[in-house]
């Protein structure tokens, strides 16, 4: 009878504790299920209660010479942006930053379009101090990713192979950039889900 008394307390205290921790960890992971915004070609969407954002899409104008992506360190007063992509909810699927256009067209469907072309453009992304998380696109997603479509004047389509150059704030304590690339400032590794210039000319190589 003991055994039995004293153990089911036991039990009771096990599983509370157990959801204890459940919802401590879920605390630390932060979603972004508010309002989206617009701060000039960014997008962001706001966080619980809009303490915190993560910076969503950047559109490009096509023009070769605007392909510097700053990501602000603040939506606005005390709001840090910082992420780039993340869980758009607690069972949503995770949000990968990208860059789009005012193109409708995509590049799945080039076959239905026999009047396209590609090319290459190397974007820089200057992240803040503010960024703690990164979700980029990389290589191995859809093509849709990594491309983006520029409309032409005479009805044709370019889409463009996106390339990423990283810059990142000196004070940022969670990753620092080296020649282009971006690293993780704990552990030193390599963040590999981005297409770097390299990573291109690589692949063109074989």
């Amino acid at each position: 009878m003991k055994r039995t008394v004293f153990g089911r307390p036991l039990k009771k205290i096990g599983s509370c504790f157990m959801i204890l921790t459940l919802v401590f960890a879920l605390s630390g992971c932060h979603t972004y299920d508010g309002p989206t915004k617009e701060i000039g070609n960014l997008t962001i969407r706001l966080g619980a209660k809009e303490k915190y954002a993560m910076a969503v899409s950047w559109k490009w104008d096509g023009d070769p010479g605007n392909t510097v992506i700053e990501i602000p360190e603040e939506y606005k007063e005390n709001v840090p942006i910082d992420s780039l992509g993340g869980a758009g909810g607690t069972n949503a699927p995770l949000t990968l930053f990208y860059i789009t256009s005012d193109s409708k067209a995509k590049y799945s469907d080039i076959d239905l379009n026999t009047n396209y072309s590609t090319d290459e453009m190397v974007f820089t992304v200057k992240l803040s101090k503010n960024i703690e998380k990164v979700h980029f696109f990389s290589q191995s997603n859809g093509d849709d990713l990594k491309y983006v479509p520029i409309d032409q004047e005479d009805g044709s389509v370019i889409f463009y192979k996106i390339l990423l150059i990283v810059e990142c704030d000196e004070r940022n304590e969670n990753y620092y950039s080296k020649d282009g690339k971006l690293y993780n400032k704990k552990t030193g590794d390599l963040v590999k889900s981005i297409p770097y210039p390299e990573d291109s000319a690589g692949e063109s190589n074989k």
